[in-house]
């Protein structure tokens, strides 16, 4: 077994470093030279930590209401229902890990373990999450090109060909890209143990800018087909496609955004103030959590059917069942 100068030499390391073992030594000797700051930040912490909480439930809420057929009829409920997923377990490593290293004063040499393994799939995440959000892209202009394309193009099993790509992507990226390490002075994650080591990938570059331009041109081309499909089709089938790409607007232009920020962090060619770091997480956060907040706002089904899953499980629903349970044997 590899002996290391700073890491401990656990199994769980060893397994690790199977497959990125240069990755590992590399950082293993970067924390070995010390001076790692790793201040506690109990307020912005705190405040990851809550809003990583309080997205994963109500997105649980959305996923749990969409998964009826009412919605599942429809394939970019379909897409959405995987890209919420993702989104879930991007909340991990963009809130909830963040918060907890935050609050507890941890940075990457403080806990290598919790890094690499689920801090490191942070890239990799983003990466499937970005081609979801193209194939979202694609799917809202194919819809309003004509819904017979669009079921020719992504109707049964042929949808498995649109989303499992962006899985295999990630996975490759995350097999070949060195891990992404989270350092509290900055509450960012980088390329290294320390900022002056980090070097940006170019998949990274490719990557963001590259699905930052695909979503500007879809998202633009997909407002151009949806007025004049307002000006051919009916008023009901107009709302109901609107609706649906006010949402995939709003999700794809976060990503978009948050793509060109984190960018331009990691590359090191432009000096940010603080303030852009926390904006920057912010965006990440957002997007991460955009869809359950459009799906709130905006969709009016799907916000019926949270708060009706939300009623029937809070203590108020079950007194209220309770009492039109007993009215109904007083009756009998």
């Amino acid at each position: 077994m590899t002996k290391y100068r700073y890491f401990n030499d656990s199994l769980l390391l060893q397994i690790y470093a199977l497959y990125k073992g240069d990755d590992v030594l590399r950082l293993d000797a970067e924390c070995a030279e010390g001076n790692n700051p790793h201040p506690k930040n109990l307020i912005q912490g705190s405040i990851y930590l809550s809003v990583g909480s309080f997205f994963i439930t109500l997105y649980a809420f959305c996923l749990i209401a969409m998964a009826q057929e009412k919605f599942m009829k429809i394939i970019c409920y379909r897409i959405l229902f995987v890209v919420g997923f993702v989104d879930i377990f991007s909340l991990v490593p963009s809130s909830i890990l963040p918060g907890y290293f935050l609050v507890m004063g941890y940075s990457f040499c403080d806990s290598p373990l919790l890094n690499l393994w689920i801090a490191t799939l942070c890239f990799a995440d983003w990466c499937v999450y970005c081609a979801l959000s193209v194939v979202l892209g694609v799917n809202r202009c194919v819809d309003f090109i004509g819904p017979q394309l669009q079921q020719t193009l992504f109707g049964g099993w042929r949808l498995v060909l649109w989303i499992l790509p962006p899985f295999i992507y990630g996975a490759s990226v995350y097999f070949t890209c060195p891990p992404l390490v989270y350092l509290t002075p900055t509450a960012s994650y980088y390329f290294a143990a320390k900022p002056e080591h980090s070097i940006m990938p170019m998949i990274f570059l490719y990557n963001n800018i590259g699905v930052a331009i695909c979503i500007l041109f879809l998202n633009s081309l997909m407002l151009i087909l949806m007025y004049r499909a307002h000006r051919k089709m009916n008023a009901n089938t107009n709302k109901i496609q609107t609706v649906i790409a006010i949402q995939c607007f709003g999700i794809c232009t976060t990503v978009m955004i948050t793509g060109i920020f984190y960018c331009t962090i990691c590359s090191g060619f432009i000096v940010l103030p603080p303030i852009m770091y926390l904006v920057t997480n912010g965006s990440w956060q957002f997007s991460n959590s955009s869809m359950a907040i459009f799906y709130m706002v905006v969709n009016k089904s799907m916000r019926r059917e949270v708060l009706k899953l939300i009623y029937r499980i809070t203590p108020l629903g079950r007194i209220q069942r309770y009492k039109v349970t007993s009215s109904s044997n007083q009756t009998a």
